[in-house]
């Protein structure tokens, strides 16, 4: 498997984000009405039907194969244009 890239979204960097945003929050009022809407936003989200939820997570699982297509692809022109001297490539 490919190593992450900072590019890549994953658990830790949205926890991160989140505890960042928190702590620029500069009243008691801001860090509440942070806390309301994301309450909001899982309340949608668990609402929304299964066939949905089922189809988020087969487009999260695709966009993560994706990525390491696209990282290897690039990895191997990376390859190919430093042997671009002629010389056959093992």
């Amino acid at each position: 498997m490919a190593e992450p890239t900072p590019e890549d979204v994953t658990l830790n960097t949205l926890h991160e984000d989140l505890i960042a945003c928190f702590r620029n929050m500069t009243t008691r009022e801001d860090s509440q009405e942070m806390i309301r809407l994301l309450r909001q936003r899982i309340r949608i989200l668990k609402r929304r039907p299964p066939q949905i939820r089922a189809l988020d997570a087969r487009i999260r699982e695709q966009s993560l194969v994706l990525q390491q297509i696209l990282r290897a692809l690039s990895e191997e022109i990376q390859r190919l244009r430093r042997h671009g001297d002629g010389e056959p490539i093992a």
